[in-house]
This record gives structure tokens, sequence and C-alpha cells, in this order.
């Protein structure tokens, strides 16, 4: 079976930017954080939604992800990343078909555009690389 690549949460490269931050716990999984009215698209805005993602348990923020692999099926991952935002945002049964689909699908391409090992930072709408191959 293939491994996923995935992306998880990393205190590689933190410091790059001026203001980079990592509440997340090393090797946590990661998922897109809510966007909020405060930074209104602007990456650099004074929330930090814009330019972080969450750890899926401990629900708080990271600039910094690492891509991995993994030995989860992508039913074992769409599960786990589901149930993480099922209880955090309290989702119904009913939302998960085309919510988790849609979640899991962005997650993967964008870990897959890049090699293991890679640390990225997710920056409006895009993912690009800090440092590449370890």
């Amino acid at each position: 079976m293939k491994k996923l690549q995935i992306f998880v949460s990393t205190t590689q490269t933190q410091g790059e930017r001026d203001n980079d931050f990592c509440f997340v716990p090393e090797g946590e999984l990661v998922t897109f954080t809510a966007p909020c009215d405060k930074d209104s698209g602007d990456p650099d805005g004074p929330c930090g939604c814009n330019r972080s993602m969450d750890g899926i348990l401990c629900r708080k923020g990271t600039t910094t992800a690492k891509v991995v692999n993994t030995d989860m099926s992508i039913d074992e991952y769409a599960n786990v990343l589901w149930e993480a935002d099922r209880k955090a945002l309290g989702l119904s049964r009913r939302h998960r078909s085309g919510y988790a689909a849609e979640v899991l699908e962005k997650l993967l391409m964008a870990a897959s555009a890049f090699p293991v090992g890679s640390v990225v930072e997710y920056r409006g709408t895009k993912f690009t690389s800090r440092v590449l191959g370890i």
C-alpha cells in the first residue's frame, strides 16, 4: 500500500519570519484554520489565521508544518480529520460527506506537492516550501 503524505506540526524554521508562531505540539496532525475578519485576507494580519494551520487536537495554530509519510489509509485519515473537526466545530453527521471530502482532498493534494521532510508555510491560500528534504 502506498503511504500517504500528510502535514504535521513542526518547530523547524520557526523564526524565519518575524510573525511565526507554533502553539501546536510537535508532530500533531494539522488542518486548515477557520478564517476570521481581522486579517481581511492578509497573511501578515494581526490574527494570524491567514498564515497558519491548526492542530487537530489542541486546536491551536502554527505557521510551519512538515510533510511526513503515514501508514494510515485514506479512510482512516479522513475519519481522524472528520472526528476532530466535528468535535471542535460542533458539526453534525449530515455535514460529513461534502465537508470531509473537500478538506481531505485539499490537504492530500497540498502535501503530495512537496517531498517528504519538507517544511512548509501556508499563507492565504497557498503552501510554499521553507526547507526541502531532510
